[in-house]
Protein backbone atom coordinates (compact mmCIF):
# COMPACT_ATOMS: atom_id res chain seq x y z
CA UNK A 1 0.00 0.00 0.00
CA UNK A 2 1.42 3.26 -0.74
CA UNK A 3 2.43 5.79 1.98
CA UNK A 4 0.01 8.51 0.76
CA UNK A 5 -3.27 5.94 0.96
CA UNK A 6 -2.02 5.35 4.41
CA UNK A 7 -2.02 8.82 5.38
CA UNK A 8 -5.35 9.18 3.95
CA UNK A 9 -6.22 6.11 5.95
CA UNK A 10 -5.21 7.81 9.26
CA UNK A 11 -6.58 11.32 8.44
CA UNK A 12 -10.03 9.85 7.87
CA UNK A 13 -9.77 7.50 10.88
CA UNK A 14 -9.00 10.71 12.86
CA UNK A 15 -12.10 12.36 11.19
CA UNK A 16 -14.54 9.66 12.07
CA UNK A 17 -12.98 8.99 15.72
CA UNK A 18 -14.52 12.78 16.69
CA UNK A 19 -17.61 11.34 15.83
CA UNK A 20 -16.99 8.09 17.66
CA UNK A 21 -16.02 10.46 20.55
CA UNK A 22 -18.85 12.69 20.34
CA UNK A 23 -21.03 9.45 21.03
CA UNK A 24 -19.27 7.36 23.40
CA UNK A 25 -19.08 11.12 25.35
CA UNK A 26 -22.86 11.41 24.99
CA UNK A 27 -23.64 7.77 26.49
CA UNK A 28 -21.12 8.56 29.56
CA UNK A 29 -22.90 11.61 30.38
CA UNK A 30 -26.47 9.95 30.18
CA UNK A 31 -25.71 6.42 31.66
CA UNK A 32 -22.54 7.19 33.71
CA UNK A 33 -20.54 4.09 32.63
CA UNK A 34 -17.73 3.66 30.26
CA UNK A 35 -19.11 0.64 28.58
CA UNK A 36 -17.93 1.79 24.66
CA UNK A 37 -14.77 2.89 25.61
CA UNK A 38 -12.78 0.07 24.50
CA UNK A 39 -13.58 1.46 21.13
CA UNK A 40 -11.08 4.58 21.82
CA UNK A 41 -8.28 1.74 22.41
CA UNK A 42 -9.43 -0.30 19.49
CA UNK A 43 -8.93 3.43 17.17
CA UNK A 44 -5.33 4.11 18.87
CA UNK A 45 -4.13 0.65 17.62
CA UNK A 46 -5.70 0.86 14.84
CA UNK A 47 -3.39 4.29 14.41
CA UNK A 48 -0.43 2.77 15.69
CA UNK A 49 -1.02 -0.26 12.80
CA UNK A 50 -1.33 2.43 10.20
CA UNK A 51 1.83 4.29 10.98
CA UNK A 52 4.07 1.55 11.12
CA UNK A 53 4.53 1.12 7.72
CA UNK A 54 5.24 4.99 7.37
CA UNK A 55 7.80 4.57 9.89
CA UNK A 56 9.73 1.64 8.42
CA UNK A 57 10.21 3.33 5.29
CA UNK A 58 11.57 6.58 7.22
CA UNK A 59 12.81 5.41 10.52
CA UNK A 60 16.91 6.30 9.43
CA UNK A 61 16.27 9.58 9.51
CA UNK A 62 14.92 9.79 12.65
CA UNK A 63 18.27 8.53 13.57
CA UNK A 64 20.29 11.41 11.93
CA UNK A 65 18.23 14.01 12.70
CA UNK A 66 19.56 15.91 16.16
CA UNK A 67 16.65 16.79 17.57
CA UNK A 68 15.25 13.21 17.83
CA UNK A 69 18.71 11.62 18.12
CA UNK A 70 18.57 13.12 22.03
CA UNK A 71 14.97 12.48 22.41
CA UNK A 72 15.81 8.52 21.44
CA UNK A 73 18.91 8.88 23.80
CA UNK A 74 16.85 10.11 26.75
CA UNK A 75 14.23 7.68 26.08
CA UNK A 76 16.23 4.67 26.33
CA UNK A 77 18.30 5.88 29.46
CA UNK A 78 14.84 6.12 31.49
CA UNK A 79 13.31 2.74 30.39
CA UNK A 80 16.43 1.07 31.26
CA UNK A 81 16.28 3.26 35.04
CA UNK A 82 12.73 2.07 35.01
CA UNK A 83 12.92 -1.05 34.23
CA UNK A 84 16.18 -1.74 36.91
CA UNK A 85 13.81 -0.19 39.41
CA UNK A 86 10.78 -0.50 38.59
CA UNK A 87 7.94 0.49 41.01
CA UNK A 88 5.02 0.98 39.25
CA UNK A 89 3.94 -0.90 36.16
CA UNK A 90 1.25 1.57 35.30
CA UNK A 91 3.61 4.50 35.24
CA UNK A 92 6.09 2.00 33.20
CA UNK A 93 3.89 1.32 30.83
CA UNK A 94 2.46 4.90 29.95
CA UNK A 95 6.05 5.76 29.76
CA UNK A 96 6.78 3.18 26.82
CA UNK A 97 3.98 3.93 25.21
CA UNK A 98 4.50 7.67 24.76
CA UNK A 99 8.05 6.85 23.35
CA UNK A 100 6.89 4.73 20.92
CA UNK A 101 4.61 7.41 20.14
CA UNK A 102 7.46 10.34 19.80
CA UNK A 103 9.84 7.77 17.80
CA UNK A 104 7.03 6.36 15.34
CA UNK A 105 5.04 9.20 15.07
CA UNK A 106 8.48 11.09 14.09
CA UNK A 107 9.31 9.02 11.48
CA UNK A 108 5.46 8.46 9.97
CA UNK A 109 6.18 12.37 9.65
CA UNK A 110 9.35 12.30 7.89
CA UNK A 111 7.87 9.88 5.61
CA UNK A 112 4.64 11.99 4.68
CA UNK A 113 7.35 15.13 4.12
CA UNK A 114 9.63 12.70 1.81
CA UNK A 115 6.70 12.17 -0.34
CA UNK A 116 5.24 15.26 -0.06
CA UNK A 117 8.59 16.77 -1.51
CA UNK A 118 7.64 14.57 -4.51
CA UNK A 119 4.90 16.57 -5.06
CA UNK A 120 2.31 14.60 -3.89
CA UNK A 121 -0.29 16.35 -1.96
CA UNK A 122 -2.90 14.81 0.18
CA UNK A 123 -6.38 15.79 -0.31
CA UNK A 124 -9.09 14.47 2.19
CA UNK A 125 -12.72 14.09 0.29
CA UNK A 126 -14.84 17.30 0.64
CA UNK A 127 -17.96 14.83 0.67
CA UNK A 128 -16.52 12.94 3.61
CA UNK A 129 -15.79 16.32 5.55
CA UNK A 130 -19.34 17.36 5.07
CA UNK A 131 -20.62 14.60 6.37
CA UNK A 132 -18.50 14.58 9.25
CA UNK A 133 -19.36 17.94 10.04
CA UNK A 134 -23.15 17.66 9.88
CA UNK A 135 -22.64 14.68 12.06
CA UNK A 136 -20.56 15.89 14.55
CA UNK A 137 -22.95 19.11 15.03
CA UNK A 138 -26.10 16.82 15.23
CA UNK A 139 -24.27 15.47 18.07
CA UNK A 140 -23.32 18.75 20.05
CA UNK A 141 -27.06 19.86 19.39
CA UNK A 142 -28.56 16.71 20.66
CA UNK A 143 -25.52 17.40 23.58
CA UNK A 144 -26.41 20.67 24.39
CA UNK A 145 -30.31 20.30 24.37
CA UNK A 146 -29.95 17.50 27.12
CA UNK A 147 -27.66 19.37 29.16
CA UNK A 148 -30.22 22.64 28.92
CA UNK A 149 -33.19 20.42 29.83
CA UNK A 150 -31.39 19.19 32.79
CA UNK A 151 -30.29 15.46 31.48
CA UNK A 152 -27.27 16.26 31.89
CA UNK A 153 -25.50 18.18 34.55
CA UNK A 154 -22.06 18.80 32.94
CA UNK A 155 -21.18 21.34 30.32
CA UNK A 156 -17.93 20.00 28.68
CA UNK A 157 -18.60 17.90 25.98
CA UNK A 158 -14.35 16.74 25.10
CA UNK A 159 -14.21 15.90 21.27
CA UNK A 160 -11.44 16.80 18.90
CA UNK A 161 -12.84 19.46 16.92
CA UNK A 162 -10.16 21.50 15.67
CA UNK A 163 -9.21 18.18 13.79
CA UNK A 164 -12.70 19.09 11.89
CA UNK A 165 -11.68 22.13 11.43
CA UNK A 166 -8.46 21.68 10.12
CA UNK A 167 -10.04 19.97 7.15
CA UNK A 168 -12.12 22.37 6.51
CA UNK A 169 -9.55 24.77 6.25
CA UNK A 170 -7.40 22.72 3.79
CA UNK A 171 -10.99 22.23 2.07
CA UNK A 172 -10.36 25.93 1.01
CA UNK A 173 -14.48 26.41 0.85
CA UNK A 174 -16.10 29.36 3.00
CA UNK A 175 -19.36 27.56 3.49
CA UNK A 176 -18.18 25.48 6.31
CA UNK A 177 -16.12 27.93 8.70
CA UNK A 178 -18.83 28.79 11.26
CA UNK A 179 -19.65 24.60 11.75
CA UNK A 180 -16.58 24.48 13.78
CA UNK A 181 -17.23 27.46 15.95
CA UNK A 182 -20.75 26.70 16.68
CA UNK A 183 -19.46 22.93 17.46
CA UNK A 184 -17.39 24.44 19.73
CA UNK A 185 -19.69 26.62 21.71
CA UNK A 186 -21.99 23.95 22.23
CA UNK A 187 -19.57 21.46 23.81
CA UNK A 188 -18.70 24.07 26.80
CA UNK A 189 -15.19 23.34 26.50
CA UNK A 190 -13.07 26.33 27.18
CA UNK A 191 -9.97 25.60 25.50
CA UNK A 192 -11.09 23.88 22.25
CA UNK A 193 -12.79 27.74 21.88
CA UNK A 194 -9.03 28.82 22.53
CA UNK A 195 -7.85 25.92 20.09
CA UNK A 196 -10.64 27.44 17.49
CA UNK A 197 -9.36 30.82 17.52
CA UNK A 198 -5.68 30.49 16.81
CA UNK A 199 -6.91 28.23 13.81
CA UNK A 200 -8.80 30.96 12.34
CA UNK A 201 -6.39 33.64 13.56
CA UNK A 202 -3.94 32.53 10.53
CA UNK A 203 -7.65 32.46 8.13
CA UNK A 204 -7.96 36.29 9.25
CA UNK A 205 -4.26 37.16 8.37
CA UNK A 206 -5.45 36.06 5.48
CA UNK A 207 -8.22 37.97 4.23
CA UNK A 208 -6.24 40.88 5.44
CA UNK A 209 -2.67 40.25 3.49
CA UNK A 210 -5.34 39.97 0.34
CA UNK A 211 -7.40 42.75 1.45
CA UNK A 212 -10.64 41.08 1.51
CA UNK A 213 -11.99 43.41 3.59
CA UNK A 214 -15.61 42.28 2.75
CA UNK A 215 -14.81 38.73 3.55
CA UNK A 216 -13.00 40.08 6.55
CA UNK A 217 -15.66 42.14 8.26
CA UNK A 218 -18.38 39.35 7.18
CA UNK A 219 -16.43 36.96 9.32
CA UNK A 220 -16.14 39.26 12.06
CA UNK A 221 -19.51 39.98 12.06
CA UNK A 222 -20.57 36.44 12.53
CA UNK A 223 -17.79 35.85 15.31
CA UNK A 224 -19.70 38.70 16.97
CA UNK A 225 -23.14 37.41 16.73
CA UNK A 226 -22.70 34.23 17.82
CA UNK A 227 -20.62 35.61 20.82
CA UNK A 228 -23.22 37.94 21.60
CA UNK A 229 -25.79 34.78 21.93
CA UNK A 230 -23.85 32.72 23.67
CA UNK A 231 -23.24 35.13 26.45
CA UNK A 232 -27.24 35.62 26.60
CA UNK A 233 -27.52 32.06 26.86
CA UNK A 234 -24.60 31.90 29.81
CA UNK A 235 -22.65 29.50 27.48
CA UNK A 236 -19.66 31.15 28.30
CA UNK A 237 -20.51 30.81 32.01
CA UNK A 238 -17.54 28.38 32.54
CA UNK A 239 -15.04 30.75 31.10
CA UNK A 240 -15.42 33.11 34.23
CA UNK A 241 -12.94 31.49 36.55
CA UNK A 242 -10.48 32.00 34.48
CA UNK A 243 -10.87 35.81 34.52
CA UNK A 244 -10.83 35.20 38.28
CA UNK A 245 -7.03 34.45 38.52
CA UNK A 246 -4.10 36.47 38.65
CA UNK A 247 0.13 35.74 38.18
CA UNK A 248 0.27 36.82 41.57
CA UNK A 249 -2.46 33.71 42.49
CA UNK A 250 0.35 31.12 40.69
CA UNK A 251 3.51 32.30 42.58
CA UNK A 252 0.93 31.99 46.12
CA UNK A 253 -0.39 28.85 44.74
CA UNK A 254 0.35 27.21 48.36
CA UNK A 255 -2.93 29.39 49.84
CA UNK A 256 -5.81 27.57 49.85
CA UNK A 257 -7.97 29.76 48.62
CA UNK A 258 -6.00 30.81 45.96
CA UNK A 259 -5.15 27.19 45.43
CA UNK A 260 -8.61 26.16 45.21
CA UNK A 261 -9.18 29.17 42.44
CA UNK A 262 -6.80 27.73 40.49
CA UNK A 263 -8.12 24.55 40.21
CA UNK A 264 -11.60 25.61 39.15
CA UNK A 265 -9.93 28.15 36.33
CA UNK A 266 -8.20 24.58 35.29
CA UNK A 267 -10.16 22.04 35.78
CA UNK A 268 -8.17 20.65 38.44
CA UNK A 269 -4.74 20.98 35.70
CA UNK A 270 -3.16 23.32 38.45
CA UNK A 271 -3.15 20.09 41.11
CA UNK A 272 -1.34 17.91 38.65
CA UNK A 273 1.60 20.59 37.97
CA UNK A 274 1.98 21.81 41.31
CA UNK A 275 2.13 18.39 43.01
CA UNK A 276 4.64 17.79 40.67
CA UNK A 277 6.88 20.63 40.91
CA UNK A 278 7.39 20.32 44.85
CA UNK A 279 9.06 17.67 43.83
CA UNK A 280 11.40 18.96 41.63
CA UNK A 281 14.84 19.95 42.39
CA UNK A 282 17.81 21.85 40.38
CA UNK A 283 19.97 19.60 42.15
CA UNK A 284 18.41 16.52 41.17
CA UNK A 285 19.72 14.13 38.30
CA UNK A 286 15.86 14.11 37.17
CA UNK A 287 15.85 17.48 36.21
CA UNK A 288 18.18 17.54 34.20
CA UNK A 289 17.74 13.59 32.03
CA UNK A 290 14.56 12.85 33.08
CA UNK A 291 12.05 10.63 35.77
CA UNK A 292 13.14 6.83 35.15
CA UNK A 293 9.88 5.08 33.26
CA UNK A 294 8.73 3.93 36.06
CA UNK A 295 8.05 7.34 38.38
CA UNK A 296 4.65 8.41 39.24
CA UNK A 297 4.08 10.92 42.50
CA UNK A 298 1.14 11.29 44.83
CA UNK A 299 -1.69 14.34 44.20
CA UNK A 300 -4.60 14.89 46.56
CA UNK A 301 -7.35 15.80 44.50
CA UNK A 302 -9.61 18.55 46.20
CA UNK A 303 -12.49 17.68 43.91
CA UNK A 304 -12.64 14.24 44.72
CA UNK A 305 -11.12 14.36 48.02
CA UNK A 306 -8.79 11.35 46.94
CA UNK A 307 -4.79 10.86 47.07
CA UNK A 308 -4.52 9.45 43.48
CA UNK A 309 -1.11 8.62 42.21
CA UNK A 310 -0.22 10.15 38.92
CA UNK A 311 2.37 9.47 36.17
CA UNK A 312 1.24 11.61 33.60
CA UNK A 313 -0.18 15.36 32.83
CA UNK A 314 -2.94 17.06 30.87
CA UNK A 315 -0.86 19.76 30.83
CA UNK A 316 0.82 18.21 27.55
CA UNK A 317 4.41 20.14 27.55
CA UNK A 318 5.11 18.80 31.12
CA UNK A 319 5.43 15.70 30.03
CA UNK A 320 8.37 16.23 28.03
CA UNK A 321 10.01 17.42 31.44
CA UNK A 322 9.03 14.33 33.15
CA UNK A 323 10.51 12.41 30.11
CA UNK A 324 13.50 14.28 28.89
CA UNK A 325 14.26 16.08 31.87
CA UNK A 326 13.70 20.26 32.14
CA UNK A 327 16.87 21.72 29.59
CA UNK A 328 15.62 19.02 26.80
CA UNK A 329 11.67 19.50 27.11
CA UNK A 330 12.25 23.37 27.10
CA UNK A 331 14.30 23.09 24.22
CA UNK A 332 11.59 20.59 22.47
CA UNK A 333 9.04 23.26 22.96
CA UNK A 334 10.75 25.73 21.72
CA UNK A 335 11.30 24.07 18.00
CA UNK A 336 7.26 23.11 18.62
CA UNK A 337 7.07 26.91 19.14
CA UNK A 338 9.19 27.65 15.68
CA UNK A 339 6.95 24.85 14.09
CA UNK A 340 3.82 25.93 14.82
CA UNK A 341 4.85 29.40 13.39
CA UNK A 342 5.96 28.00 9.94
CA UNK A 343 2.21 25.90 10.01
CA UNK A 344 0.30 29.22 10.75
CA UNK A 345 2.26 31.10 7.72
CA UNK A 346 1.65 28.30 5.27
CA UNK A 347 -1.05 25.90 6.33
CA UNK A 348 -4.05 27.57 4.46
CA UNK A 349 -2.12 28.92 1.31
CA UNK A 350 -0.78 25.53 0.84
CA UNK A 351 -4.36 24.26 1.60
CA UNK A 352 -2.23 21.65 3.43
CA UNK A 353 -3.84 19.32 6.18
CA UNK A 354 -0.98 17.96 7.69
CA UNK A 355 0.29 21.70 8.68
CA UNK A 356 -3.45 22.53 9.78
CA UNK A 357 -3.70 19.70 11.66
CA UNK A 358 -0.80 20.52 13.85
CA UNK A 359 -1.66 24.00 14.44
CA UNK A 360 -5.01 22.45 16.22
CA UNK A 361 -3.00 19.96 18.09
CA UNK A 362 -0.22 22.37 19.61
CA UNK A 363 -2.73 24.56 21.17
CA UNK A 364 -5.00 21.84 22.03
CA UNK A 365 -1.83 20.44 23.89
CA UNK A 366 -1.92 22.68 26.42
CA UNK A 367 -5.64 21.36 27.67
CA UNK A 368 -5.19 17.76 27.38
CA UNK A 369 -2.46 14.69 27.89
CA UNK A 370 -2.71 14.11 23.99
CA UNK A 371 1.03 13.85 23.24
CA UNK A 372 0.82 11.03 25.05
CA UNK A 373 -2.20 9.26 23.70
CA UNK A 374 -2.33 10.32 20.13
CA UNK A 375 -0.15 9.28 17.84
CA UNK A 376 -1.36 11.90 15.21
CA UNK A 377 0.13 14.42 17.24
CA UNK A 378 3.45 13.39 16.31
CA UNK A 379 2.43 12.46 12.82
CA UNK A 380 1.88 15.72 11.99
CA UNK A 381 4.50 17.36 14.44
CA UNK A 382 7.52 15.67 12.17
CA UNK A 383 5.82 16.37 8.98
CA UNK A 384 5.83 20.10 9.85
CA UNK A 385 9.28 19.85 11.67
CA UNK A 386 10.56 18.01 8.56
CA UNK A 387 9.10 20.66 6.00
CA UNK A 388 9.92 23.30 7.64
CA UNK A 389 13.29 22.26 7.95
CA UNK A 390 14.33 20.55 4.21
CA UNK A 391 11.92 23.24 2.38
CA UNK A 392 13.77 26.49 4.15
CA UNK A 393 15.76 27.35 1.50
CA UNK A 394 12.74 26.61 -1.33
CA UNK A 395 10.32 28.82 1.32
CA UNK A 396 12.75 31.24 1.51
CA UNK A 397 13.54 32.07 -2.36
CA UNK A 398 9.94 31.50 -2.64
CA UNK A 399 9.51 34.60 -0.64
CA UNK A 400 11.73 36.71 -2.36
CA UNK A 401 10.18 35.78 -5.72
CA UNK A 402 6.85 37.29 -4.71
CA UNK A 403 9.02 40.55 -2.96
CA UNK A 404 10.65 41.04 -6.41
CA UNK A 405 7.58 40.05 -8.64
CA UNK A 406 5.64 42.90 -6.52
CA UNK A 407 8.19 45.24 -6.80
CA UNK A 408 8.24 44.91 -11.02
CA UNK A 409 4.44 45.23 -10.41
CA UNK A 410 4.53 48.81 -9.11
CA UNK A 411 7.41 50.01 -11.72
CA UNK A 412 5.59 48.86 -14.65
CA UNK A 413 2.47 50.02 -13.09
CA UNK A 414 4.14 53.39 -12.32
CA UNK A 415 5.30 53.64 -16.25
Amino acid sequence: MSSKRILLYLIYLSLATVVLDGLIGLDIFLNTTVRFAFLLSIVWFLKVTLVLPLMLRSLKKIFRTPLYLVLVIFMFMNIIRGVLGLANIDAFLSAGFFYILVILGGAAGAQWSKIRNTGQEIFVSKVFVRFIVVAITIICLIYFSLYINGYIVYFGLGIQSYIVTAAILSDGSTRLLMAPFLITILTGKRGLLIVLLAQYSQLVSRFIRQRSVISTLTFVFLLVTFGITAYNYDLFERFKPIFEISWLDIINYGDPETFNRLYLATSGRSNEIFSFLDLVSINDLNFWIGYPSDFSFEMFDIGSNVLLQHHYFHVSPINYALRFGFPTAIFLFIVQLRVVLYCLRFGISRKDIGLLIYVGYFFAMFFGAIVVIDILYWVTFGYAFFQMRDNRGHTRAKVFAEVDCSKEGVFHARR
